[in-house]
């Protein structure tokens, strides 16, 4: 069976497919429909996910104490040893020196972002915490409804390349507009299932 979109004919598969599996490099169209994935499994959750999900809880609740216990396993992890004792994230945007962040609950939020980079769910846990149009500003510098392009923010960046540094090269730091931080659901998923409520912003 077509593995995306079936071959039973209800043409009621959206062709996006939950997959266990990453897809293999070194399939292609000859490996046949059925055969598109590898050996390795996909990692959507690891432990650390799960401490620092933790910790946060312990944070909101007012166990500031058991949360900075709890961060402190992931970052020791990450550190191969003891993490320093000062947490503070390294350049800016801008390439100015980062404060160090002493409040423990910010300090779970710059944790996602660096020990889950590059995973699935950095987004959605800012956006379950409901920071993620403010912690993307601070963090990357964005502008509300800005649309035009700028020069990279870093000096130190611009200085590597002092013949083109300065130019624009298609960067734009606009912001995630109020209310489009998650996409429409189609109407086609509503009508098949009445228990769905379009998310906020698109009625």
């Amino acid at each position: 069976a077509n593995p995306w979109y079936g071959s039973d004919g209800d043409g009621l598969r959206t062709g996006f497919y939950c997959a266990k599996m990453w897809r293999d490099p070194t399939l292609d169209a000859n490996s046949g429909d059925g055969t598109i994935f590898g050996a390795q499994n996909q990692i959507l959750m690891r432990y650390a996910e799960v401490l620092l999900s933790k910790a946060e809880c312990q944070a909101r609740t007012g166990d500031n104490a058991g949360a900075l216990l709890t961060i402190k396993r992931v970052r020791d992890r990450a550190f191969g040893g003891t993490a320093p004792l000062v947490m503070q994230d390294g350049a800016k945007y801008d390439g100015t020196p980062a404060a160090p962040i002493t409040d423990p609950l910010q300090m779970v939020f710059s944790e996602y972002r660096h020990e889950l980079s590059g995973e699935y769910s950095v987004f959605y846990l800012l956006r379950r915490a409901g920071v993620e149009r403010d912690f993307v500003k601070a963090a990357y510098g964005t502008q509300d409804n800005n649309t035009n392009m700028i020069v990279n923010p870093a000096a130190s960046i611009r200085d590597q390349d002092p013949d083109n540094g300065g130019k624009l090269h298609g960067l734009y730091n606009n912001s995630i507009p109020a209310g489009k931080e998650l996409y429409p659901i189609p109407e086609l998923e509503i009508g098949l299932n009445p228990n769905l409520k379009q998310n906020p912003g698109y009625n």
